[in-house]
Parts: C-alpha cells; structure tokens; sequence
C-alpha cells in the first residue's frame, strides 16, 4: 500500500456499487433482526422509558409536524418550546435532514425513528468501505472492515437512546481527513480552480462532521488533526507539514460555527444563558476508562463471560455509560497490535508507516481522554466543563483499531498488493470470511430477537395512547393542558420514579393539545410555569384558568403516596369531583370545563402574563425568604443564588440580581436590607446597585446586615443588583469539589417605605 493518500486515488467501478449495496443489505439485516424489528415490526417503540428516549421521540415529532426542531407552541404553555436555546440541535443536521425522508414515507413517530436507527447502521458501513477503499485497502477487507465497524457494540449501546451519538457514520471520514493530511503533501493546497472534485469533497467531509455528534465528534476530529499536525511536525521539523491538519481544523470550526448561529442569535435576543450545569467532577467520571475498551457488553449466554462482566462492573468504581466503550474482540485485537508497533513491534518501518500514524493516534486518544488524562488539565485550565463524556472517544478508537488489522491483513496474510480477486486471494479468504462472521456474533446483543421488549413497550405505548386520546375527546383543538409536577426542562433528573423526561407522554401521543411541560430552562415558559408552581393550589387553579388552560395532568410518579393523596384532595376540594385515571394508575387527568360552567367570572379575569413574572407585585414590609422553609425568594431573584439550605441560601457568582415592582408606589423612596448569615472565606466588597445607581458599597464579614436605600421608577420597577468581586468557589481553595462562586449566605430581604 502507498503512503501516499490522496482524496481521488480510488476509483470507484460497478463492482464496488455492488458490494456496497450488498454490505449494507447485510448489515441492515443483521441490525434489524438482532433489535428485534424484523420479527416485531417498526411500528413499536424501542425506547418507551421516559428518559433521553421519550427526549428524541418528542425532538422527531416535532421535526415531523413542525417541519424542523426549532420551536413549537405545543409545549412549555403558555409561551411555548425553544428548542434554539439548547445549540445542540443545530449540530444534529444530518440526522434531522434523513428522519425528514423517511417522514416522506409515514408520519408515524416510533417508525420513522426506528427506520432511521436501523438505516445509521448501513450508512455506517457504507462511509467506512469507501474510506477502506480509498486508504488502499482490497474490496473484500474493506467488506469485512465496514462490517465490523458498523455492527459495533457502541452503536448498541448507545442505541435510540443517545441517537445523537448512535450516529457515528462520519468518523470514518474524520480518520482519513487525518490520514490525508499525513500522507499527502499536496492535501488542501488547491490550484487557481478552486472549485474542483477535491476541494468539494473535503468541503462536505467538513460540513459533515462538524454537524454530527452534538459537538463530540468535531472536538474528537479536531483533536485528531491535532495530533497529525504534531506527527507530521516531528516528522521534518517543518511547520508547514502542519498546515493541512490545521487548515482542516479551521474548516470543521468555521462550518461548526455557522450551524451555530440560528442559537447564538436567538440566545443574543433571548439572553438566555447555558441551561445545562456540569461539575467539573463530570469530566472525568464519565472519561475512557481502558478497561472498558476490553470488557464485553454482551456474554452470549456464556457464564463465564456473564461471571466476569458482573464482577468487573459491580465492584470497581466510575462504571457508567463508559461500558460502550467495548471495542469487540476484533477490534481489542487491532487495538493492542497498534499499542505494541508503538513499542516497536513492526517489520519495516517505511512500509508500515500508515499502521504507525494510525496507531499513534490510538495512543493520543487514551493518553488524553482517559480519567486522569492530560485533557483533564486542560479543561480545568480553560473552564470548558461541558464536553464531559471523553469516553465517546473510544469509537473513533474502535475505526482505527480495525482499519489497523485490515491494512495488516492485506499486506502480510492475502500477499496480494492491489488485485483482490477471488482468484488470486485463493483460499485465504475463508479465514477472513470466518473472522467476520464471529464479529458479527460476538458484537450483537444477539443475532435474532423476538421483540419481546418492543413489544412490551408497545403494550405501555397503547396505554398511554388511550389515555391522552380519551383527554382529547374532553377537550377543544389548541386547548393548553396544566401538567404537575412543575419539572424543569431539560436535564432536570427523576423525581421519585418519575423519569426525567415522563412529562412528555402528553405531547407525545396528543396532536391537537399543548402542554406546559417542556418550557426550555429560563425561557418565558418555564418562568411562568415556575412562578405558577409557587401558587397554594386554589389560587394556581383560577390562575391557569385565566390563563387559559382547560385541563390539570398529574404524573403521580412523581409523588409519595401520601404526597399524591394530600394533591388530589386539594384539587378535588376545589373542583369538586374525581379525576379521569389511566389504565395502569399513573396518570390522572382533571378536566376543568365542568368547573368553569359554574365559575364563569375567571374567564374575565386578566391573564397572568411573563411582564407580571418578571416583574412580580411587592407588598411594603414582606420577607423575601431565602431559607428552606418558607422560601419565596424564586419569586424575585433573576441571578446569581443557589438552591435554598436550611438556614440560608448562597450568592452563586459575582453578581446578584433581583426584580420587582413595588405595589402603587411609583418613584417612592425606600429602605432596603439584607440579612447575612455568613460569608463564604472571610470578608468580602459589597456594592448595591438599585436601578443602575449604586447605593452602598461596604466589607461585610460574617453575621450581619446590609441596609441601604433606593427609589423606584416612574412605573414602580425595581431593580436590584449587587456586585461581589471577592466571590470564589471551594473547588478553587482546594476544600471540596463544589464549583460555585460563593460570597453571601442570604437568610433574607426586606424593603419598607420611607
């Protein structure tokens, strides 16, 4: 094989189309048969347990009746569901491009979805045959390596759960965008003509990678061209051998951005911050773990394997999503070839260079994303906590490890350079061909499936269904449904045996009702559905009434027994009747058409809206609690507090904001105060600002009080806002691992007119 990779070195004939399409047949079948849809059908769903499973159902239905995943009104009622302020979406193009075909075919969600799950893995295939071929390799390896890398025990695992990263057909191509950039001198130094085959095909590869994996996958890419640079670097001590690598980087980046931009602007409009919060602790829990390269996922029935398995993933500590790292016995075979050719276990260093970058990139890969690895430094150095999942990694890990024991299996087993005909190979393929098959076994769950577990989540699918298509006979078109718990969206985490995402049944089997469940984490929605929460329950009810919803859904998973029997009381109380329950007891549903008939006068009353929120009516002299009991504080703090403690809430960050307008008192002057129960690592500066104008700055140390005065505006407004540059967190002072910036424990605040 030459060392000198270029995009267009293979050409393509008719018998490669036909061992493509039989590739993918093949691996299409085996994927079907082994989830079990070949026996169960599409038609049911393979997730159905309310977490990120119910998350990519609701993202496809959306995608599907909304024409693409942006927003819908459907959820987080009244103001409805932005989907732009969580960038990912932005980087899952062309998942959502390829689900938007299928619907082409049938609108039913579970199918599309399953389609689409089952169809990942022969375009994965499919995109790693071509790059086999284009590295060299023979037709019948680049079958057998295809193959192997598309039934891979990561695509399992991972499965409709994580679609965003079942979705791993364009690593292949990230791989030999590296390869490439080493080997061929002449990569991305383009002519007068810039429009050429070359430069587009490098184009789209960049364009595809850097929308796939929900970022993972262009930063592993990146970090792969990273160490290219280096490689090649090193090689000549010429910095211009970096220069393709890094030009590549610039492209992935610059095409990241662009798809980056619908939520850069929307949160530049919105001034929505991140919604999601990391530990710093994240990065390297859930980071590669080499013995989870090695573990299996699957022991086949052998008890031994079970035995082990169990032994290993019961006792030893950090086992998480990491167990789909497992690279396959095949692929653990190529993986530890490429760890010894870098001790030096090779026959030519020349001929066997292509093995040597390929394994030293495998060696990069565990050096840095391993727990404890050198990303570790880096991610503490420049605070980027969230990437977390380094061990998504190993799938990149995995390509390379088999595209390792092909190129080897060619150059020394089929002694054969460039002819891969049956004729010359001879006999040598039966082996090869042995090989595959046994990955093939060992890397499935199992090679056929019944679709018991479809089948059986098809079963609480068709509860479900009933349920909420019984709510919508009671209810009109476009009717807005109250949902309880109040549970933030996304990444909230289970309430008692509620899952993070079961609020989203509603949506999921209703076509004509929007739901308050689903507004994204301080969008409009999810302020007014926060607020409203805080309401005793009788005023809540008028409140969503006015507000125009027409129906109270109660997950009662997500209460005790005796929580669920008080909730049910109170409402009943009010409404005076019993509520509609689901089949199996989980769900219960009020409607509140019978109740209005009879109080027709909430219909009249003005709604509560997101200006009534953001700036919530004060009374004269009330305390605004930040303790555990009696915490209210939710009401007009905007930034910077932690969840309530029992005696005290802490200042997170360096500045506290807080809003509201002081009730029929327009440019009043007033006396503010603030009652500290301690500071956090001694004294700390103290600045309060009252709309814009600064109006006591003082060093406070410990139990104390902070008083100050203010005015409010013509309309009332206040504003409150209070600087704290000596903020600092524990994790820095070396004491624990919490991250927040600490400065103030707040009991509480209070404001009385002069």
């Amino acid at each position: 094989m030459s060392n000198n990779a270029t995009i267009n070195k293979m050409k393509f004939d008719k018998m490669d189309w036909i061992i493509m399409f039989m590739l993918a047949v093949l691996v299409w079948l085996v994927a079907a048969s082994s989830l079990g849809f070949l026996s169960a059908g599409f038609n049911n769903p393979f997730g159905y347990g309310g977490n990120d499973d119910f998350s990519i159902t609701a993202q496809t239905k959306e995608l599907l009746q909304e024409n693409w995943v942006w927003n819908t009104y459907r959820l987080g009622a009244p103001y409805g569901h932005e989907a732009l302020a969580y960038p990912s979406v932005c980087l899952q193009i062309p998942e959502f491009l390829m689900m938007k075909f299928w619907g082409l075919f049938t609108n039913d969600v579970t199918t599309v979805i399953n389609l689409q799950f089952v169809f990942t893995f022969a375009l994965c295939a499919v995109i790693a045959y071509v790059v086999l071929r284009k590295m060299s390799i023979g037709r019948l390896l680049s079958f057998v390596g295809g193959a192997l890398y598309a039934i891979n025990p990561y695509i399992y695992g991972r499965n409709i759960v994580h679609y965003c990263l079942s979705a791993c057909y364009f690593i292949p191509l990230a791989i030999y965008l590296c390869y490439c950039c080493y080997f061929d001198s002449g990569f991305l130094k383009f002519d007068k003509t810039l429009i050429c085959k070359r430069s587009i095909y490098v184009l789209l590869m960049c364009i595809c990678i850097s929308t796939n994996g929900i970022g993972y996958y262009p930063f592993f890419a990146c970090f792969y061209l990273c160490v290219t640079a280096l490689i090649a670097f090193f090689r000549n001590n010429n910095i211009k051998e970096m220069l393709s690598a890094l030009k590549t980087i610039a492209l992935i980046c610059s095409f990241m951005m662009l798809a980056l931009l619908p939520a850069f602007f929307y949160r530049m409009a919105s001034g929505i911050e991140s919604i999601t919060s990391r530990n710093p602790s994240e990065m390297e829990i859930y980071s590669l773990k080499i013995t989870q390269l090695f573990i299996p996922m699957f022991s086949h029935g052998i008890s031994w394997v079970q035995n082990f398995i169990n032994e290993y993933n019961g006792n030893m500590p950090l086992v998480n999503e990491n167990v789909t790292a497992y690279l396959g016995v095949i692929g653990c075979v190529g993986f530890t070839i490429s760890v010894l050719y870098i001790f030096g276990f090779r026959k030519n260093v020349e001929i066997d260079e292509d093995v040597l970058f390929l394994s030293r990139l495998n060696l990069a890969a565990v050096l840095f994303m391993s727990i404890g690895g050198f990303i570790s430094i880096l991610c503490v150095a420049i605070h980027m906590y969230e990437l977390r999942g380094f061990n998504r990694i190993s799938i990149f890990i995995s390509f390379c490890s088999i595209t390792v024991l092909c190129i080897l299996a060619q150059r020394y087993f089929l002694d054969t350079e460039h002819d891969d005909s049956i004729k010359k190979i001879r006999w040598q393929c039966i082996p090869i061909i042995v090989v595959l098959l046994f990955g093939i076994w060992e890397q499935t769950p199992q090679l056929y499936s019944d679709g018991a577990g479809l089948i059986v989540n098809k079963r609480q699918w068709d509860i479900d269904e009933a349920f909420i298509n019984k709510i919508e006979s009671y209810l009109q078109d476009g009717d807005m449904v109250y949902q309880l718990p109040y549970h933030k969206y996304p990444e909230a985490g289970i309430v008692y045996a509620m899952n993070d995402y079961q609020l989203l049944v509603g949506y999921l089997h209703s076509d004509s009702l929007k739901w308050s469940y689903g507004g994204f984490k301080g969008g409009e929605g999810d302020q007014w559905n926060e607020y409203v929460s805080l309401l005793d329950m009788w005023t809540r009810i008028d409140t969503i009434i006015s507000s125009g919803f027409r129906g109270i859904y109660i997950e009662s998973r997500a209460y005790t027994e005796d929580e669920l029997s008080e909730l049910l009381d109170s409402i009943e109380e009010k409404l005076g009747y019993d509520p509609l329950i689901s089949a199996d007891g989980k769900l219960y549903f009020y409607n509140l058409y019978p109740y209005i008939e009879s109080h027709s006068e909430l219909l009249n009353k003005p709604a509560l809206t997101i200006q009534d929120i953001e700036y919530p009516s004060y009374v004269d002299g009330e305390d605004i609690i930040f303790t555990l009991d009696g915490y209210n504080a939710s009401r007009y703090v905007t930034k910077g507090i932690s969840e309530a403690e029992e005696a005290y809430s802490w200042t997170d960050g360096d500045l506290f904001e807080m809003q509201f307008t002081y009730e029929n008192a327009p440019k009043a002057d007033f006396i503010g105060e603030i009652e500290v129960a301690r500071t956090f690592n001694g004294e700390k500066e103290v600045s309060v600002y009252v709309n814009g104008k600064e109006c006591c700055k003082e060093i406070v140390n410990g139990d104390c009080i902070i008083e100050f005065e203010g005015q409010s505006d013509e309309d009332g407004i206040v504003e409150i806002s209070i600087d704290l540059p000596d903020s600092i967190s524990p994790l820095e002072l070396g004491e624990s691992e919490d991250y927040r910036d600490l400065a103030l424990a707040i009991r509480k605040i209070r404001f009385s007119l002069q």
